[in-house]
């Protein structure tokens, strides 16, 4: 007696005929025979239809593992819930026979009938169940993604018969001899196609299995060579390894903890959702990052969207840094046909059902005054609310405190911005000023000595209107200098008055062609006053500009400043100059102080290379010759300026090295890259070139240090190089001598 099976069927489309007479409709005979009250009903071609199914509906291989499992895993499910079962799954991997074996031990098996009514039926399920995967009936045909032909064997509970079937190009099943299966449970086995990737299948396989709810595990063979860049959590010892079931919440953690692409987690705040509907397991993660201690926003891979357990794709965002979305229900959030994704209205449903439950479960993050969030554990989570997307979670109170506390501003008297969270708390207040006046903050501070003086810091992108932001500023207690002065009306004598911050120059970098190359730069930035030091040179009103010019020709760490009479700091130009004049360096004619090169009959050329001793090979040129560093060609250059003294620099050895090209047959753009652009390093490579031609006495090595410059391109490293090769010419010469001999 045939087993009688329930077969489910989702909501079916139905449309009857037009109310139309017959008359109306007898001009096309043909067809209105053909029709039930004038409606034609569409027809199939089978055939052609489980082709497309079978071939051209899953064709990710990820599908046919996820199928085949999910499958299994309803049948465990049922085995343990109808008969006591304690089922388990066995995942078998032969790296070398690329076959892949999926076989439930004490689970249900499948009937003859059902085999026959469900299974060969493509588009029937017997699964009345949203909480169970499987809702389309077309997943049994997923193996085509894997391989043409699967051997399924079984032994059911349901009716105790155990057989055997090869699945073929997802067309037709072949009966097999009967298998030798010894306790309930289905065993699918494939062999995998070549152009499936093993790794990558056997990571998916680590995902996949991981909620399922049912023991699985994983059988290696044999062991498997993984790339470094796989997880160090997938299996590749042979060996029996645990799959699964985990937990959520335990995984998540796990995930943002080994991760490398980030730096320590410092913080951990887990928040857990539990709806009808869903699970949300997320976390607010804070780690040291290199600009400090900050909330971060995970990569894409710790933020997952999962049906019943199963990985499936989401577009979705979430206010948190990384997060785990499971959901309950495949019937009330259905995937598309292929189970990869879920549908566009599935996503935007559960958007806004997860979105409604949010505000209560992070309420223990919200504040409602600067005092609230002065002792908050969750600061770097509420400074980084716009870059976790929490606006429209926060209520209005939270957000404002949000949007003051991350207010980038410029503080008198320091160097960089700040946000105002960096300023809290403020024993001595908050102080706003327009432009950041010296003699008002005096005047500010004889009131309150620690008041902290700031202006806003904005950007050029930052289309806030000043009275917004003052009126934000201002109900966090934030006092305008202004009429802080007008009420109070201190008195600073003017010897009282403090520098401020002043104006600094400073020769730094800058990138051209999209980043290609540097070259030298001055840079305008500015300092307190009284932060001034020994490398800072204070250049009298008026002087300043060919001294600036020394900034934007040498990368040096010296520092310009205009002299005014209450700075205390620095050197003035005349002290920095008086220092130098009997300075002794060494130079194409010998060691010479600044003074006699200076007084030298022609102008001196300066020419930026770290090793000064290559000026022993330049004795025959005419004039005067000096090589340094940027610090030294610095103070030389602005020694010779303040003495009124014309010369040369050259700063990027192009023009000395294409004296070699006709000669040597050595070409810049050998040891440089785009040798059509003056840049840093440039000197100190095509120096040490020419430093080891004329130096460097052994061929062979002379050699072996120009292929490894060509190599190289890079001034440190060619330096180091340089220098190596030179010491160790010494020893090869040294030990060649007569009567020598090395040890």
């Amino acid at each position: 007696m045939a087993q009688e099976i329930k077969i489910f069927k989702p909501t079916l489309v139905e449309e009857n005929p037009l109310p139309l007479g017959s008359d109306e409709l007898s001009y096309a005979p043909k067809l209105q025979q053909a029709s039930i009250g004038g409606m034609i009903k569409v027809k199939l071609e089978e055939d052609v239809i489980i082709q497309r199914v079978s071939r051209d509906l899953y064709a990710n291989p990820r599908s046919g593992f996820r199928e085949f499992y999910n499958n299994e895993c309803r049948a465990c499910r049922t085995a343990s819930r109808l008969y006591g079962a304690k089922p388990t799954i066995e995942i078998t991997i032969i790296p070398s026979q690329r076959k892949l074996v999926i076989q439930g031990v004490d689970s249900l098996g499948m009937s003859q009938d059902k085999f026959l009514q469900v299974y060969s039926v493509l588009g029937r399920s017997d699964n009345f169940s949203g909480d169970e995967v499987g809702m389309f009936g077309l997943g049994r045909a997923a193996y085509t993604t894997l391989t043409d032909t699967m051997v399924l064997e079984t032994f059911s509970r349901e009716d105790n018969s155990r057989y055997a079937v090869m699945g073929k190009s997802g067309v037709a099943y072949n009966l097999l001899p009967q298998p030798d299966l010894d306790c309930y449970g289905t065993r699918v086995t494939f062999i995998l196609d070549e152009k499936i990737s093993l790794p990558d299948l056997l990571e998916y396989i680590v995902d996949c299995t991981a909620f399922s709810g049912v023991e699985t595990f994983l059988n290696l063979e044999e062991s498997m060579d993984l790339p470094s860049y796989y997880r160090s959590d997938i299996p590749k010892e042979k060996g029996r390894h645990v799959l699964g079931p985990k937990k959520f919440d335990e995984r998540l953690e796990q995930m943002v903890r080994k991760t490398s692409a980030w730096h320590d987690v410092v913080s951990y705040f887990p928040v857990h959702i539990a709806d009808e509907d869903f699970d949300l397991y997320a976390a607010f993660v804070v780690r040291k990052d290199y600009d400090g201690i900050k909330v971060t926003s995970e990569s894409s891979d710790e933020k997952e969207v999962r049906l019943l357990g199963a990985p499936v794709d989401a577009r979705m965002e979430l206010p948190f840094s990384a997060w785990i979305l499971n959901l309950k229900d495949e019937r009330k959030y259905p995937p598309t046909a292929d189970r990869e994704r879920l549908t566009d209205q599935s996503v935007k449903a559960i958007q806004q059902r997860v979105e409604s439950r949010i505000p209560e479960a992070i309420r223990h993050v919200f504040v409602d005054s600067i005092e609230g969030y002065n002792d908050s554990q969750f600061k770097e989570v509420l400074k980084g609310y716009h870059a976790l997307g929490m606006e429209k979670f926060l209520p209005p109170e939270t957000l404002d405190v949000c949007r003051f506390v991350t207010l980038e501003v410029k503080c008198y008297g320091e160097k960089e911005k700040k946000s105002l969270s960096e300023l809290l708390p403020a024993s001595g207040g908050l102080f706003y000023l327009p432009t950041l006046n010296g003699h008002k903050v005096a005047m500010v501070r004889s009131v309150e000595p620690e008041a902290v003086v700031f202006r806003f810091a904005r950007t050029n992108n930052d289309n806030t209107p000043l009275d917004e932001l003052l009126d934000l500023v201002q109900r966090h207690g934030v006092r305008l200098v202004d009429e802080f002065l007008q009420e109070n009306k201190p008195l600073v004598k003017k010897q009282e008055l403090p520098m401020g911050d002043v104006v600094v120059h400073t020769a730094g970098a800058a990138y051209y062609s999209w980043g290609r190359f540097e070259t030298v730069r001055r840079h305008v930035t500015r300092m307190e006053a009284g932060a001034l030091d020994g490398k800072t040179i204070r250049i009298p009103r008026g002087k300043m500009q060919p001294y600036l010019y020394l900034l934007s020709t040498f990368k040096t760490s010296y520092r310009l400043v205009k002299d005014d009479r209450r700075m205390t700091g620095g050197l003035s130009l005349g002290e920095f100059t008086d220092r130098l004049s009997t300075k002794r360096v060494l130079t194409n004619r010998g060691k010479l102080t600044f003074d006699e090169i200076a007084a030298f009959r022609r102008d001196p050329c300066l020419i930026l290379y770290s090793d000064p001793d290559l000026s022993k090979h330049f004795s025959e040129r005419d004039g005067l010759v000096v090589f340094g560093d940027a610090d030294l060609l610095f103070e030389l250059a602005a020694f010779l300026t303040w003495k009124g003294v014309r010369y040369d620099t050259d700063t990027s050895g192009h023009e000395e090295f294409r004296k070699l090209e006709d000669k040597e047959k050595l070409y810049v753009s050998d040891f440089v890259s785009d040798a059509g652009y003056d840049k840093l390093g440039d000197s100190e490579i095509l120096f040490s070139v020419i430093h080891a031609r004329e130096a460097v006495r052994d061929g062979r090595l002379k050699g072996l240090f120009l292929n490894a410059a060509r190599w190289s391109k890079n001034a440190e490293e060619v330096a180091k190089m340089r220098m190596d090769v030179l010491s160790l010419d010494l020893v090869i010469s040294s030990t060649s001598r007569p009567g020598t001999s090395m040890r």
